[in-house]
């Protein structure tokens, strides 16, 4: 099962964050591959060829209103199947990166 985070930065650049939380996820796990470019990056299992992808962060445009994200709304998508202690470290290194940036932000799941 996965699990969905909107993300929206209330002050910041996305496409900075982007860059930040790619590079916080470098060291996330030894056995894992970060690929990424501007607008999003994926953390993947390469030894798993049938679910590589662990999860994904990207920059959304929300189509409506959902949960935290208004209609026309710029903010990140999280999207993780990682369960546990696994997902609460992801979020936290996602919560890390912004912080050190200086970038306020609510997060909600989706």
């Amino acid at each position: 099962m996965g699990y969905e985070y909107g993300i929206i930065l209330k002050n910041g650049e996305y496409t900075k964050a982007i860059k930040a939380l790619t590079e916080a996820f470098q060291s996330f796990s030894e056995q894992w591959v970060v690929e990424g470019g501007e607008n999003g990056f994926s953390l993947l299992c390469p030894v798993d060829e049938k679910w590589p992808d662990r999860l994904q962060v990207n920059i959304q445009t929300a189509g409506k209103h959902d949960g935290i994200v208004p209609e026309g709304s710029l903010y990140l998508l999280f999207c993780s199947y990682l369960d546990g202690k696994e997902r609460q470290r992801a979020l936290d290194c996602i919560e890390s990166a912004l912080i050190r940036l200086g970038y306020a932000y609510e997060m909600d799941d989706l």
